[in-house]
């Protein structure tokens, strides 16, 4: 416990939990999946997704794979209709990654 009368000095630079509880997993996978799937079902949420998230957003590996996938789709093919079926064979052309 500290003294009476004496100040607690603060540390200069934030604590980076990331860096010391490592890549804890998260508790909603299925909301990743939710993401996804509105996605795909719904372009109109694409923009609104990748203006939100980042493939580091993506704890599952291939969740990760799969946004990855629908922003270099939306990028390629800025301005063009996007529909499932494009998204499908985008995916199916990139490689798999071991898992």
């Amino acid at each position: 416990m500290p003294e009476p009368g004496r100040k607690r000095s603060r540390p200069e630079q934030p604590l980076n939990l990331e860096s010391l509880m490592g890549n804890k997993p998260p508790q909603a996978l299925d909301v990743e999946e939710a993401v996804l799937g509105a996605m795909l079902v719904e372009p109109a949420t694409i923009d609104e997704s990748m203006e939100e998230l980042t493939p580091s957003c993506f704890y599952d590996p291939q969740h990760r794979m799969i946004f990855e996938a629908m922003s270099a789709l939306v990028n390629e093919h800025a301005g063009r209709p996007r529909t499932s079926s494009t998204t499908s064979k985008s995916s199916s052309r990139r490689p798999s990654s071991g898992t």
